[in-house]
């Protein structure tokens, strides 16, 4: 009968243990790592729905300052319209101020032209404080952005494309064009 080898039997026993031990070290740990990634699948979910729900946030504000912003524009175009309509009202006005002012010119009513000018700085006063400019004609060179030429003549004592007349006064509003100022411009003979 032959001896046992006790340190072969250990070595066997001690291998298929440890294997076993680790076979069953292997599934809990791959039992964990799946609960792990089940976790972080559920965590995921989780925040992309919140994420979703945040996004769909941001979108419906954004929509709600797009209505409010179209809102905003028609409210200033027709803002707009009735400060052009209340402008040209003005500029109406003005004008038949400029032809009372020819008239008592033509008359020679001094008494009334003194009257009339003290009356028409005011007036000028308070439509330049609201923004309304009357475009300088006379002695300027002709611009066409904001002068239109209603005569051309011939002339030496000037320089080319000076205005000499004004026909009809010009304004701006704020920087923006309401009326051209219609001018009767000079041509030195030969620049024709």
């Amino acid at each position: 009968m032959r001896g046992i080898d006790l340190e072969k039997e250990f070595d066997f026993y001690k291998a298929k243990y440890l294997d076993e031990k680790s076979s069953i070290e292997s599934i809990l740990l791959s039992k964990d790592i799946n609960d792990l990634f089940k976790d972080i699948e559920r965590l995921r979910k989780k925040e992309l729905i919140k994420f979703e729900r945040l996004e769909q946030s941001y979108i419906d504000k954004i929509d709600r300052l797009e209505m409010e912003n179209i809102k905003l524009n028609k409210e200033i175009c027709e803002k707009d319209k009735s400060i052009k309509k209340i402008l040209n009202g003005m500029i109406q006005i003005l004008d038949e101020v400029d032809e009372l002012k020819e008239l008592l010119e033509e008359r020679n009513d001094l008494k009334g032209l003194k009257a009339f000018n003290k009356t028409f700085k005011k007036i000028n006063k308070k439509v330049n404080y609201i923004g309304l400019e009357r475009i300088k004609t006379i002695s300027e060179q002709f611009n066409e952005d904001v002068h239109y030429c209603v005569e051309v003549i011939e002339g030496n004592e000037e320089e080319n494309e000076t205005i000499v007349e004004e026909v009809k006064s010009g304004y701006c509003y704020k920087g923006n064009i309401i009326r051209e100022s219609r001018v009767v411009v000079i041509k030195n003979e030969g620049e024709i």
